[in-house]
């Protein structure tokens, strides 16, 4: 039977895995994500089509090089902590101050998106390691809110010999009934 899959109960994201596999462990949430800003795209794959001189239309289709997964996300949770582990940047929690990193670098971690459990299943989508990146999308007005973007590119890791492992996935898992 298929699994219905419905809103969004947490993003999250952990420290990637030194053998490309998913962390199990070691997560943090964002929280309060801004309504339908979160996406999660699988680019269709690009294809090289092989035409020859002698036949008329395409003789091969081999694979090409395709676009990673992108994740994007929006939330009114504005947390220098999150920023400064997702910039590089630093958070200083005594005085309230975050501090984007002097040099521009690209921070990796390893994704999870969490839907809402529905008829007991729950769908989790993966990403197990990304170059992150956020920003500051809106414009301050006195009727909104101010949100931080984060952005995640999928990258694909290796495993321990260097062998390139998938990059994305899903689990469904079953979700004990609350009372």
């Amino acid at each position: 039977m298929a699994t219905p899959v419905t809103g969004i109960q947490s993003l999250e994201f952990a420290n990637i895995s030194n053998d490309g596999s998913m962390p199990t462990t070691g997560f943090t949430s964002i929280i309060d994500i801004a309504m339908e800003t979160l996406t999660f795209n699988v680019p269709e794959q690009v294809t090289n089509d092989i035409r020859v001189e002698d036949k008329p239309g395409v003789r091969y289709v081999l694979p090409g090089e395709t676009d990673p997964v992108t994740l994007a996300a929006q939330s009114i949770d504005v947390d220098g902590a999150i920023a400064a582990a997702l910039t590089g940047g630093t958070w200083n929690a005594g005085t309230q101050t975050f501090d984007a990193p002097a040099d521009n670098i690209i921070v990796y971690k390893a994704w999870r998106i969490k839907s809402i459990p529905f008829m007991g299943k729950q769908f989790q989508l993966f990403i197990r390691q990304a170059a992150v990146s956020i920003s500051i999308p809106n414009v301050l007005t006195k009727n909104g809110m101010l949100s931080i973007g984060f952005n995640a590119r999928s990258i694909t890791p290796v495993d321990g010999s260097g062998n390139a492992v998938s990059p994305w996935g899903w689990q469904i898992v079953d979700v004990p009934p609350t009372t």
